[in-house]
């Protein structure tokens, strides 16, 4: 099922349920080593706030060097600080800058960067991912994080500022480069649409007058290029886990083996087949464009961006929450990448990076039942979307205005047409959405976003 698509390689860790590739450290290690890591991270260096017992456990599980950085960074030389950050030598550093970013140097860059990325290039969102090491051909740029998870963290940890900053200022623009539907230089797409206008004077396919995202994404596969599909992870909660798999059992047992009972196989199959199946049939792309009394040529686009749709459901259940557990779980599976380049089906490569998730619960779904009486009669799936880089204050769920990180959405028209776009903006964010009306139902039902700044 393209929906549920995993390499055959990829493991279950027993503790999380993530699936990870066999490569990856965090496979081979219990939760509470995860989170042990992650909290000598956030000590910051501090030497008071991990007991003997937590940097004993960081030298078993970590070795004697990168325990020691994780649990002692104060200990380490100038040499280890620069090895424990995974950066090359300086003369190294150099050179790798110099084939990105000619003319700057290497603090010069990293200055730059940190200030803001606006104006970086992939390749150099890349070199500053890769702790200015270079991409070797065909790797992937999240290995060393996967294969090499308390190094990477412990290179965080001993991050300067400027340098912490830099990071993530990268990360954010190279997943912004990613997104289908950003584009940097509009004239070859305005091209493309001008020239296919002359070729075929089709008013159907009329691309020249649509936003740069639509041409962006339609036009990939007008011209025999690639067909670019845009999307979100979508995850499911324990809760509806256990929904769900209580009345499958009925599903299973009315339908058998036959191809109607292939739905019923487990949570995860009938969410994806659900969803496949409804969410873009019902208040969203075609019917919309049909009802609105729209021209033929918007229903042929509309059609055509359900058609490039595509999500990726999620084998783990998330636990229903604050959301603090469903943001770390994620950012877990963030560190690997299993869906990056290297992986097919390569249209897939930006997904893991993304910012946002989103979250399905008991509320999302109508009752099993009525999928297997065909009384279904629902207008909408409703879900959250997640910005999986927000932190609260210390010691809150959520910040003083009330935002959590999160709003709810109509997971087809608010994220594939309402919201998409405002993606591509690099001043975006989930709070933005937020404040429009901070009312969880008002949010669920609009449809309006031009209060987005």
């Amino acid at each position: 099922m393209r929906d549920c698509y995993f390499p055959d390689s990829m493991q279950t860790h027993v503790e999380s349920g993530l699936r990870l590739d066999p490569g990856d450290w965090k496979l081979k290690h219990s939760l509470a080593d995860w989170d042990l890591i992650e909290k000598a991270v956030a000590c910051n260096g501090d030497p008071v706030s991990l007991s003997d017992g937590d940097r004993q456990r960081l030298l078993d599980v970590c070795g004697p060097f990168w325990g020691r950085a994780l649990g002692q960074p104060a200990s380490l030389t100038p040499i280890e600080r620069r090895i424990a950050k995974g950066w090359p030598s300086e003369d190294v550093i150099a050179a790798n800058v110099a084939k990105v970013a000619p003319g700057l140097t290497p603090e010069g860059f990293l200055a730059k960067v940190a200030e803001g990325a606006d104006w970086m290039t992939l390749a150099q969102t890349d070199l500053v991912d890769q702790r200015f090491n270079l991409l070797r051909p065909g790797q992937r740029r999240t290995w060393y994080s996967m294969a090499h998870f308390d190094r990477y963290r412990a290179g965080w940890l001993l991050a300067s500022t400027e340098e912490r900053n830099a990071y993530r200022n990268s990360q954010l623009r190279g997943q912004l480069l990613r997104r289908p539907g950003f584009v940097l230089d509009e004239t070859t797409l305005n091209k493309k649409a001008e020239a296919e206008w002359e070729k075929h004077h089709s008013r159907l396919k009329d691309l020249r007058d649509q936003p740069p995202w639509i041409k962006h994404i339609l036009i990939s596969k007008l011209w025999g290029g690639f067909p670019l599909r845009y999307g979100f992870p979508v995850y499911f909660t324990s809760e509806l886990h256990t929904a769900l798999e209580e009345k499958l059992v009925y599903g299973r047992a009315l339908y058998g083996n036959s191809e109607k009972g292939k739905l019923f196989e487990s949570p995860v199959v009938f969410i994806a087949s659900y969803l496949r199946s409804r969410i873009f049939q019902f208040g969203n792309f075609v019917d919309v464009a049909k009802q609105e009394s729209s021209s033929p040529r918007d229903v042929w686009i509309a059609q055509r961006l359900k058609d490039t749709t595509n999500y990726i459901i999620s084998y783990t259940p998330l636990p229903q929450d604050d959301g603090a557990r469903i943001r770390y779980l994620h950012r877990m599976v963030r560190y690997g990448g299993a869906l990056e380049e290297g992986e097919k089906p390569m249209w897939k490569s930006h997904w893991l990076d993304e910012q946002y998730l989103v979250v399905l619960d008991t509320a999302s779904l109508p009752p099993v039942s009525d999928v297997l009486n065909d009384t279904d009669n629902s207008t909408d799936v409703a879900a959250w979307l997640y910005d999986v880089d927000w932190d609260p204050p210390t010691g809150a769920t959520h910040d003083d205005d009330g935002y959590a990180g999160r709003v709810k959405v109509s997971l087809g028209y608010h994220l594939y047409i309402g919201l998409y776009p405002f993606l591509l903006r690099p001043d975006f964010t989930l709070k933005k959405v937020w404040a429009i009306k901070s009312s969880d139902d008002y949010m669920y039902r609009i449809k309006d976003f031009s209060a987005i700044a």
